[in-house]
């Protein structure tokens, strides 16, 4: 998972009866490889999250004394499948990445709004919000890994930048009017 969106996803199938013995079921591997590709009813389905990368199969044969529950010189065979998928990263990039980056900039870009007016305080919510929403409506589709992964680095990096943007422009809003009450209560006091 750190590398997510950019990692292989593997797992093993182990496909066999728990029930009968290999007097009675024997799974062999179909043409002696065990897969085929096309040549089904989902034959040339599209997914767009994942692509089979490869599959192995391997014929295995438990003995009676390996399970624990078999008795002794009966045997089961069981066909294993290593299956490796990669995920599409295309996907989490355009929808997650390029708009926090957007977002960022949009953040950003209160440092040349004239200062003194609600601009700078509206652009600077405004980006921290909708940053705010993106993140809410990406995540259902991003996995919860407890590593510390770029994803989420990049998540706090960006939330972090965009609310000291936000932190600056208020900040920066408020001495622009203290200095404008201040400097009209000279002008006011001289006159």
């Amino acid at each position: 998972m750190c590398r997510f969106p950019f990692d292989e996803l593997a797992c093993r199938i182990e496909i066999g009866s728990w029930r009968y013995t290999l007097e009675y079921i024997r799974p062999v591997p179909m043409n002696g490889k065990g897969w085929t590709v096309g040549g089904s009813r989902t034959a040339g389905a599209r997914f767009e999250e994942f692509r089979l990368d490869k599959v192995n199969c391997l014929y295995h044969k438990y003995d009676g004394d390996e399970t624990g529950w078999l008795p002794p010189g009966q045997n089961m065979a069981v066909l294993f499948y290593d299956v490796v998928f990669h995920r599409a990263w295309r996907p989490y990039i355009l929808t997650y990445v390029i708009i926090q980056i957007v977002l960022n900039f949009l953040g950003f870009s209160v440092f040349w709004l004239p200062g003194g007016n609600g601009g700078r305080i509206g652009m600077g919510i405004t980006a921290l919000l909708t940053g705010m929403a993106n993140n809410l409506t990406v995540s259902t589709k991003l996995p919860f890994p407890q590593e510390w992964t770029w994803v989420s680095r990049f998540t706090v990096i960006s939330f972090s930048f965009s609310a000291a943007c936000f932190a600056w422009s208020s900040a920066s809003s408020s001495l622009a009017r203290a200095a404008s009450r201040s400097m009209s209560s000279l002008i006011c006091a001289s006159a």
